[in-house]
């Protein structure tokens, strides 16, 4: 079975909680929780609010591979053209580590372009 579902929010700290309570909620409605979710919206949401300034969208589509498994995918797409890249932090530093938190986290992730901005995705395996 095949699901998608998005919703768009604006650029401020608020609509980033919102964003991630929308995450949870679809999960839910599809029998699903998984906290990397719920931590990779937020991350990418908070990165979407920092950088492009604009509003962003969040898109979930879960597919089934197996009665076992599940994928679920993460998209965020936003405004600004400029593709993140991951950066090294030290360990004292509370920012610039949220792409680093995403590829511990995610099966799998990338980037690509979109117009008239970009779309930042993470897939994920749930059991």
């Amino acid at each position: 079975m095949d699901r998608r579902i998005s919703r768009s929010f604006g650029p401020s700290a608020a609509e980033a909680a919102a964003a991630r309570h929308f995450a949870v909620s679809v999960l839910a409605d599809w029998g699903l929780a998984s906290a990397d979710v719920e931590l990779a919206v937020g991350e990418l949401a908070a990165n979407a609010i920092k950088h492009a300034g604009s509003v962003f969208s969040v898109t979930m589509s879960q597919r089934t591979d197996d009665a076992e498994h599940r994928r679920v995918t993460l998209e965020v797409a936003d405004d600004s053209a400029v593709l993140p890249r991951m950066v090294v932090t030290t360990a004292g530093e509370q920012k610039g580590r949220g792409l680093w938190i995403l590829d511990q986290i995610a099966t799998a992730w990338g980037t690509r372009p979109a117009a008239p901005g970009k779309v930042v995705w993470a897939a994920f395996t749930i059991d």
